[in-house]
């Protein structure tokens, strides 16, 4: 019983922690106070608070040698608390870059690396599942507390909800330090077998190796991809479906966040019972017919085809967090994994200037059409990267 508490207090925090990936939605009413602000400028800052989530995961990494990982959950709750309630009193895009961009994105990552490095190692049996079922909470904190910002700020000044947001969040990180606990060198599966902790590269070892590149050059095609359209969704969905209420837009908007945790599941629960290879090519898959599907979309104005395209973005976008996660602990091991995970995540950093780009793109062309032309040939340069890569299965040598 003490295993399914660790994983329902593990999917809250990640259920708090991922409010970030909600920007798309909790720019409206900002954009809609300071109208002078560009598409750019407003992407730049989910491309900061993505930098800053890489950055806050690795600095989490690194300290898990020398404190628990339950203190990052302190910190992260401090960067939380400090982070909203500057949110709430920004007057310019250099406040919202310091407030929501660097403190709440640091904020996000110190507590995913925290759970991340503690929770699904108390499940050696079915860790690519677990995982999945974390970062479903993860990503799920779009449509959730996107949904519920919606609702709120139809009658609340959105200042005041992020007010509300500070204490709240960091209260839950608080709840996560109390409850959650690392697991003993070697957690007992379900069986009664333990894991065996072979094949550990340290982070020199990993970076020597092909495979790691390859896999990480593939999280950043894909990962930029997958970005571009989730920092865009609610604009892309506004113009698409015009005249739809913004309850039915936030709606539809969330199908990327639902699908996006249902996406961690599956693919969490394929990569325990297939090969790696497989599963990654699978996920390239899903990306390129995302990419198409939006494009239809814009092209004929179908709501109906933007929806299926959202559920297929969502499934695709949720692949790859959870590949990360299990791709590292398969192929480089259990005992430098908090570092080497946090290393491999680094891919958000050049994957987040999707978004930029993507921004930049409408600002120039005044269209979405090109945003989806850019995410198909990422996802096709990904395939060729997930045809040449070697998995865990295949390279057991070290360098």
């Amino acid at each position: 019983m003490k295993r399914i508490l660790f994983v329902i207090v593990g999917v809250l925090v990640m259920l708090f922690a991922g409010f970030v990936y909600a920007w798309s939605i909790l720019s409206g009413p900002i954009s809609a106070e300071y109208p002078t602000w560009s598409s750019a400028a407003l992407s730049l800052n989910f491309t900061l608070c993505m930098t800053f989530f890489c950055l806050g995961a690795l600095v989490a990494g690194l300290l898990s040698g020398k404190v628990s990982p339950r203190f990052n959950l302190l910190l992260s709750g401090v960067l939380f608390l400090a982070g909203f309630l500057w949110v709430a009193r920004i007057d310019s895009t250099a406040t919202l870059y310091l407030s929501f961009g660097v403190l709440c994105g640091a904020g996000s990552g110190t507590a995913y690396n925290a759970v991340m490095a503690m929770v699904p190692k108390w499940f050696p049996d079915a860790q690519g599942t677990v995982s999945g079922i974390l970062l479903m909470g993860f990503g799920a904190s779009s449509l959730i507390i996107g949904t519920v910002f919606t609702n709120l700020t139809a009658t609340m000044d959105w200042r005041n909800f992020f007010t509300m947001m500070a204490p709240l969040t960091a209260g839950i990180m608080v709840i996560g330090f109390l409850v959650l606990r690392p697991a003993p060198a070697q957690a007992p599966a379900a069986d009664g077998t333990a894991s065996t902790g072979s094949n550990d590269y340290t982070t020199a070892q990993m970076l020597r190796q092909m495979n790691f590149w390859l896999f990480f050059v593939w999280a950043v095609l894909l990962g930029g991809a997958g970005l571009a359209i989730i920092s865009l969704a609610s604009p892309v969905a506004n113009t698409v479906a015009a005249g739809s209420s913004a309850n039915a837009i936030s709606l539809v908007v969330g199908m990327i966040s639902v699908c996006n945790g249902l996406g961690r599941v599956i693919i969490g629960a394929l990569f325990d019972r297939m090969s790696t290879k497989t599963v990654i090519r699978l996920a390239t898959v899903l990306y390129i017919s995302s990419s198409l599907l939006l494009m239809a979309a814009t092209a004929t104005g179908s709501f109906l085809i933007l929806i299926v395209a959202f559920v297929v973005t969502g499934l695709a976008y949720g692949s790859c967090p959870t590949l990360a996660a299990a791709f590292t602990k398969k192929a480089f091991g259990e005992k430098y994994y908090a570092v080497n995970y946090s290393i491999v995540n680094l891919n958000l950093l050049v994957a987040s200037l999707g978004s930029t780009i993507a921004g930049m793109l409408v600002d120039k062309t005044g269209t979405y059409f090109s945003v989806f032309v850019m995410m198909l040939v990422f996802c096709v340069a990904g395939l060729v990267c997930a045809m040449m890569l070697k998995t865990g299965e295949e390279s057991k040598k070290k360098a």
